[in-house]
């Protein structure tokens, strides 16, 4: 990656660190850390932080002594100078941003500190990822950041989604401890390069997936639909949901509102339009089925639900869909839980994680330009407001959970190793 060389601080790879690092070299001016490692060429990097330069070997030592002119300083974005935290001051007038942080020849943190950027020859973004892959992109990771996160969002870098990808959105479960929401207990964690972290991967074929979403419908997929068999694997299909505790009926992973439920007669149904598996990306909110199996809910605060058998789509007519089924049976949540044979969620809504973390990599064979980098970073920074925010037409993940879960994405530069 070729990085704009703006004269602030020299820093100087050295040797010495492990016995991999063969030689030192000269480095490119970056963004600097404190740290100590060695890049896919074997060689050792030793970061500085910004008030420090580099000395010898191993030692860094306080600049102030360094004149203005000499470090070329800039200063918080009043008259013609730069907001220090992602710009930097070029000639008399201009601010560009500051280039990212390398780690290696591949992998690199962008400036404003909330996504990791991966650029290799070979990565085809206009394809799916096979399972291989996203076990090489995550061991890679892992191979530089610490195993802090729950989840990694892995991003290809295009405007649209590719024509050969045939999907918005898609979870790799990695792990499940919890018991009651239907699910195996598992952890593949060792083979994706974490420690035991790690609960799953998503992929976004393109850079607005995580605005627009699925981003709330893949992160849900951590928990549901393992509970109800469907006959739509994981996702709600012709399930009904009555709103107790939620703002919304319908599901993230499909079904309708059962609010608007109408026996038509002869085995025909109707209710106010829904989709089998998805219900609009992130323009709605989780619903209280889906905030019970993400342990954030109690059994007792859990509405009605509404089970069809062997459900088949009629037809579609003033916004109304038409549908037939064998039965349709409402059940009150706790006698379904009874029913399924499942047992109470462990642990309960009182002692389940309720604060998330992600680690964010916008991935492609070109080096991304500034705009697209500011892109992401402006998505990731609304979807993970610990807050409600401005949108009123798309919710982040705090919004949806009704505030009772956090999903942080900033400060990625304090997890490098």
């Amino acid at each position: 990656m070729k990085i704009i060389v703006n004269l602030l601080i020299v820093f100087i790879l050295i040797l010495n660190v492990t016995e991999a690092c063969d030689r030192p070299k000269q480095g490119n001016n970056i963004e600097i850390l404190q740290s100590a490692l060695c890049n896919d060429d074997g060689i050792s990097i030793r970061y500085c932080d910004n008030t420090q330069v580099e000395q010898g070997c191993s030692d860094c030592e306080n600049c102030t002594t360094i004149s203005r002119e000499e470090t070329q300083p800039w200063e918080y974005g009043v008259n013609d100078t730069c907001d220090t935290t992602h710009y930097i001051k070029q000639g008399s007038s201009r601010c560009t941003l500051k280039p990212p942080m390398r780690l290696s020849s591949k992998l690199s943190v962008a400036t404003q500190n909330t996504l990791a950027i991966y650029v290799d020859a070979n990565f085809d973004k206009s394809v799916a990822p096979t399972y291989e892959t996203m076990k090489t992109l995550s061991t890679y990771i892992y191979k530089y950041f610490n195993d802090s996160f729950d989840f990694l969002f892995i991003v290809s870098n295009n405007v649209e989604i590719p024509d050969a990808i045939h999907y918005y959105g898609i979870f790799y479960p990695v792990q499940n401890s919890i018991k009651g929401i239907g699910k195996a207990i598992y952890d593949y964690t060792e083979y994706y390069g974490s420690n035991g972290k790690l609960q799953g991967m998503m992929h976004f074929p393109y850079r607005a997936g995580i605005n627009n979403g699925p981003t709330l419908h893949e992160l849900l997929h951590n928990w549901a639909n393992s509970l109800i068999s469907t006959g739509m694997g994981g996702h709600w299909n012709y399930t009904g949901f009555f709103a107790e505790t939620s703002s919304g009926a319908k599901g993230q992973i499909g079904g309708f509102d059962a609010s608007t439920f109408q026996d038509e007669g002869d085995g025909k149904y109707s209710a106010a339009g829904f989709g089998p598996f998805a219900n609009g990306g992130n323009s709605l909110p989780y619903n209280d089925v889906e905030l019970y199996l993400m342990g954030l809910i109690g059994l007792d605060e859990v509405g009605d639900v509404m089970l069809s058998s062997n459900p088949e789509y009629h037809s579609y007519s003033n916004g109304r869909k038409y549908f037939t089924a064998d039965s349709v049976v409402r059940w009150q949540f706790p006698a379904l839980i009874d029913e399924l044979g499942v047992g109470d969620r462990e642990p309960s809504s009182q002692d389940s994680q309720k604060s998330f973390r992600v680690l964010t990599l916008l991935v492609g064979n070109t080096v991304p330009t500034e705009e697209e980098i500011e892109e992401v970073n402006r998505y990731m920074n609304k979807f993970t407001l610990n807050a409600e925010d401005s949108e009123s037409y798309f919710y982040n993940f705090y919004e949806a959970t009704g505030g009772r879960a956090t999903l942080k994405a900033n400060s990625l530069k304090s997890f490098i190793k």
